[in-house]
């Protein structure tokens, strides 16, 4: 997300903006698509799950 190849608290700050710009199930726009973990077209809670999932096994 950031582009360091690691998941660290930045990466958390965009997730989380992305997440609240619309609200959940709102279409991902162009600078929120790296958010969209499962590639349904939006960033939700599903989304979320996936990215804490990477978050929580990053070194």
């Amino acid at each position: 997300m950031t582009g360091d190849g690691l998941l660290g608290l930045d990466d958390f700050r965009f997730f989380t903006e992305c997440l609240t710009e619309g609200g959940p199930a709102t279409e991902a726009g162009a600078g929120c698509l790296f958010a969209d973990m499962d590639s349904d077209g939006d960033v939700d809670f599903h989304d979320f799950a996936l990215f804490q999932q990477d978050f929580a096994t990053t070194p």
